[in-house]
């Protein structure tokens, strides 16, 4: 009986979301940078094709295959250190569990918590793959609130002395962005949205076995050349540095992971300690929905065999079957 064999990662898989002329041109940009950069052409594409879990992640973001070839997650990286990176991050990310659900946020945002503020207003909490924001981290949480983005923290799986979660990027809404920051932080009692964001990045970073969340700098972003063009506005250096985070030899900012803990109120004045401990009810609200959400994904994926364990109980039942037909 011939296998079916499982697909197979080609140049041609990152150029499907194109159509008529403009996949012939986007297939030969491809293929000059794939001559261009040979070998972290060859590495990377060996890479994609080891597994079939990201055959199935690339026809859901076909844009993964010239990832290599761009500025991503730091400035810093050349395109054989970019390969080793991703291979890194998605290779972590399997180790723990989390291939079904970077495929579910590839395929469409997963809703990880939902949860409403002080004034009643409905916000959730999503996780995304392969969004705009992919040059800045892997994976995205994303707050909104109704249908509004509120924040946007984009990240991947970083081994330096030990694995970390790297954030390359942390950006509101453009436009009526400060008046929505305004009234998320009124309904989060005085925490800020982006604060928020990262007090659950380390939250999770500790549920993962993650050390330390690592936090790209101004100078080193990704996107930092286009601070110069007005399209970069966010100053992460000074955020970084309001929220505690140790500045680090290279430009870049790291902060320890931790689990969330309960406030010390006898350190804040009398008239802010209810709002402090409704801020850390409301972290331990979503931190917990999240963490929730991600291992049911988890259980339930792991229950459903893989295409090779089918493959293999199938031929041991086939090689069973001729051996007991021999005996009759």
């Amino acid at each position: 009986m011939k296998r079916e064999e499982a697909p197979k990662v080609t140049a041609a898989s990152g150029v499907v979301q194109y159509a008529g002329i403009a996949r012939a041109r986007e297939f030969l940009k491809l293929k000059a940078r794939s001559v261009a950069y040979r070998e972290p052409t060859r590495k990377w594409m060996g890479f994609l094709n080891s597994h079939e879990f990201y055959a199935r992640l690339v026809a859901h973001n076909p844009y993964l295959l010239r990832k290599i070839y761009r500025s991503y997650l730091t400035n810093k990286l050349d395109c054989a250190q970019r390969v080793s990176q991703l291979i890194g991050h998605y290779s972590f990310a399997r180790s723990i569990g989390w291939n079904p659900v970077i495929l579910k946020a590839a395929a469409s945002p997963m809703l990880l918590a939902e949860f409403a503020g002080k004034s009643a207003a409905r916000y959730r909490l999503t996780l995304e793959c392969g969004m705009k924001m992919d040059r800045e981290g892997d994976l995205a949480l994303r707050l909104f609130r109704e249908d509004a983005l509120i924040c946007s923290c984009s990240f991947s799986f970083l081994k330096l002395d030990r694995w970390c979660i790297a954030i390359g990027g942390l950006q509101g809404p453009r436009h009526d962005g400060l008046a929505l920051m305004r009234e998320a932080g009124r309904d989060f009692f005085g925490l800020h949205p982006k604060r928020l964001m990262l007090k659950l990045m380390r939250n999770l970073g500790h549920e993962l076995g993650a050390g330390k969340v690592y936090l790209v700098g101004n100078d080193n972003h990704a996107l930092a050349s286009f601070r110069k063009d007005g399209k970069l506005l966010a100053d992460y250096d000074g955020f970084w540095e309001s929220c505690g985070a140790l500045l680090r030899a290279d430009g870049n900012f790291e902060l320890d992971c931790v689990p969330l803990q309960p406030p010390v109120l006898a350190d804040f004045v009398a008239k802010k300690r209810s709002a402090i401990s409704k801020q850390y009810e409301l972290l331990c609200e979503v931190s917990g929905q999240a963490d929730q959400a991600l291992k049911r994904e988890v259980a339930a994926q792991e229950s459903i065999p893989t295409i090779q364990a089918i493959r293999r109980h199938s031929d041991g039942l086939f090689f069973n079957l001729t051996d007991n037909l021999g005996s009759l």
